[in-house]
Order: C-alpha cells, then sequence, then structure tokens
C-alpha cells in the first residue's frame, strides 16, 4: 500500500470519529436549555423570516416552507442528530393540535422557554395563561420587531381549526379564503389567533421541531470508526517503517 493511502484511511477514520461526535456536524448546533437533565425532553420552536400566502390546503406545503427556511441557514442539529420540523398551522382536514400536543417543554433556539409542555394547559390555553414567552425568534437568529406582524396559522387559540361561538361554528384554516394569523410579539391568544386577512397575504408560519432528548455523555464512536482509526493507524505504520528501512539500506551501501 501506498503512504498516501494510509493518510487518506486515517483522515477518513478521524472525519468518522467526529461526525459521531456531532464536533463537525453541519447547520447550526442546539444547545442543551439550561436546568434540563439527562434523559429529559424538549423541542424547539422558530417563526420563520421567509414568507408565504395562505392559499394552499395540503398541509405537507407548510412542513415542506418551514424545513426550507431552516434549511436556508445550513439546517440544525442536537447531539449528532438532524432536526426535522412541521409547521404549527391548521388546514381543513387537520388541526394544529392534533400535531404538537405532548408534555415536552417547548424553547426558542437561543434557550429561552416558550412553554412548559405544548398541551392543552400550557401552550393551547393562551387565553387564560399566556405563554412564558411568545414565540420571536426566526431560523436566523432574528427577533420579532424585523418579522412580518402576520404569522399564518389557521388555528384558533384551542389549537383546532373551528370554534363553537355561542352556537355558530367558526372555520378560518389555512386554504380558506380569510384564514386566522397570529402575531409572534404575542404570548396571549393572539400569538395563534390575531385575526382573520386574505389568504393572498404574505406572512411567516410558525414551526416545531421532533422531540429532542437530553443525553447523558457525549457520543461513542461507532465500532467501525474504531476499525478505520485502527486501520490507517497501521497502515500509517507500515508506510513509517518501510520507508526508515529503505534509508538505511541506502546509508549501508
Amino acid at each position: 500500500m501506498s503512504f498516501s493511502l494510509s493518510k487518506f484511511l486515517l483522515a477518513l477514520g478521524v472525519a468518522g470519529w467526529i461526525g459521531n461526535n456531532g464536533v463537525a456536524y453541519g447547520g447550526q448546533i442546539i444547545a442543551t436549555p439550561t436546568g434540563l437533565q439527562a434523559g429529559e425532553q424538549f423541542r424547539i420552536v422558530f417563526v420563520t423570516d421567509q414568507l408565504t400566502d395562505a392559499t394552499h390546503t395540503d398541509i405537507q406545503y407548510y412542513d415542506n416552507f418551514v424545513m426550507t427556511a431552516a434549511n436556508s441557514v445550513g439546517g440544525f442539529s442536537y447531539q449528532g442528530q438532524a432536526l426535522t420540523w412541521e409547521a404549527i398551522v391548521s388546514t381543513a382536514s387537520m388541526s394544529a393540535i392534533s400535531r404538537l400536543n405532548d408534555s415536552a417543554p417547548l424553547y426558542m433556539i437561543n434557550g429561552l422557554q416558550v412553554a412548559p409542555t405544548s398541551g392543552t394547559t400550557d401552550f393551547w390555553d393562551a387565553l387564560y395563561d399566556p405563554h412564558t414567552r411568545p414565540i420571536s425568534e426566526s431560523e436566523s437568529g432574528v427577533v420579532s420587531g424585523s418579522i412580518s406582524p402576520i404569522v399564518w396559522t389557521g388555528t384558533y387559540y384551542t389549537g383546532l381549526n373551528s370554534e363553537n361561538y355561542f352556537g355558530t361554528i367558526l372555520s378560518n384554516p389555512l386554504g380558506t379564503a380569510t384564514p386566522l394569523y397570529g402575531r409572534s410579539t404575542s404570548g396571549n391568544y393572539a400569538w395563534d389567533s390575531a385575526g382573520t386577512i386574505s389568504d393572498s397575504t404574505l406572512g411567516a408560519v410558525y414551526a416545531f421541531s421532533d422531540i429532542l432528548t437530553v443525553g447523558t455523555a457525549s457520543p461513542v464512536p461507532e465500532p467501525s470508526t474504531f476499525a478505520l482509526l485502527g486501520l490507517g493507524g497501521i497502515v500509517l505504520a507500515i508506510g513509517t517503517y518501510r520507508r526508515r528501512r529503505s534509508v538505511r539500506a541506502y546509508q549501508q551501501r
């Protein structure tokens, strides 16, 4: 084997070790929010810098929209795991609360808590129990003052796509003529149901991550990575030995 091959194998092993430990993972690294312990879970939320209309009836469009927004800044990872994102929106066929309703606390990218859980008594009860703080940070770190005042939700403060208002059924999900929108400066009911407006208006969208679990320690390199490191080291040692032997043979001539 040539010496260049040994260096390649060694570099490959080092790259594998770095990748498995999350040290050189592409994109932005999410830090564990202060106060969370090993084994506890949480989610990250943000409001997009990018804008869209609300004419689409398929919720997958809005999921793709927030994924594109996250990827526009290189994506995000936590402890070596790439984050996936979904939109906090309601369409005629699906309510936001059916996608986001669990005990995991919600934090912004900067580590500030938005709500203790995404359940009905914390996140979806902002009319009576305001959030800890608004979802006011975008994927690029911009705060609410520079973000669109319109955030498309199609959702009432209950998390549903409709509401029984004194016997009258109200329904303004995304994809209808005048969907509900929220404001990223608000922590009360107006965060997702400030009013209605034409679906052709450009607005931002809230996003939430998959559930993240605080690890107990740095990830251990995979066995295959150890193998690559070992193989690279062995080949490098052989190459060094052969060169030294060749030099000695030349000097003894």
